[in-house]
């Protein structure tokens, strides 16, 4: 049964807040607008690092956040949207959070969290937050039919290669619909997280890398722990 205005009003959940964005396609995907922005304006903070960062932070509106990070450090953001909505007021742009859908995972689910991503990152928008889409990359061809459904054409777009196992066959997915997104959504930059593939030098003037922050932690890290994706704060 359908919910009336007034229970929809009276739910506390993400559904609550997200029943009347703007949907298309056979799964009724959130739309976002497209948004351009300069990636190397920002220091990238992960979305652990950034529910530590204090409302009066003077630096705030300098960091961009991004969910390339386990679900389970994330996932009370759709339980609890308007909580973290509230919180996320004092960054200057963010990703959408990319709950996951790995290969083994059951169609329905896989569009499911796919359909929560978009969802958190329309609502945002229609706060007057900048969000960049993260993009469902390395899932199989037959997900196109919806892994793409609400994106913006010719905006900023986020890839990350951060979880990806180390066999030839995902790599070779991610580079498949890397190249899928690149005809379908013709993106205006994009911001890669983790390993870069060489197979997308193609596109390297439109990429920006962030290294994960696994890996930046090789390169040194200040002894006050204060270290947050490569930069200090």
């Amino acid at each position: 049964m359908r919910k009336s205005k007034m229970d929809v009003e009276l739910t506390a959940d993400s559904w609550g807040y997200t029943y009347d964005l703007e949907r298309t396609g056979e799964y009724d995907i959130p739309i976002l607008q497209p948004v351009q922005i300069d990636f190397s304006k920002y220091t990238w903070v992960g979305f652990n690092y950034a529910t530590g960062v204090k409302a009066d932070h003077k630096h705030a509106g300098e960091m961009g956040v991004h969910f390339f990070v386990h679900d389970y450090i994330f996932k009370s953001v759709w339980g609890s949207l308007g909580r973290y909505t509230d919180m996320m007021r004092k960054f200057g742009c963010m990703c959408t959070p990319q709950f996951s859908a790995y290969l083994d995972y059951p169609k329905a689910l896989q569009i499911y969290n796919y359909y929560r991503s978009m969802a958190v990152g329309a609502f945002w928008q229609r706060a007057g937050y900048t969000v960049i889409p993260t993009m469902y990359t390395g899932l199989i061809p037959n997900a196109y039919e919806w892994c793409f459904e609400g994106l913006p054409e010719n905006g900023s777009v986020a890839v990350s290669t951060n979880g990806l196992g180390k066999s030839k066959g995902e790599r070779k997915l991610f580079v498949l619909s890397f190249y899928e997104m690149i005809k379908r959504i013709h993106p205006y930059n994009i911001l890669w997280y983790g390993e870069y593939y060489n197979e997308c030098d193609e596109y390297k003037d439109l990429i920006f890398e962030v290294p994960s922050y696994s890996a930046q932690r090789w390169r040194g890290k200040r002894s006050d722990n204060t270290f947050i994706e490569g930069k200090t704060l």
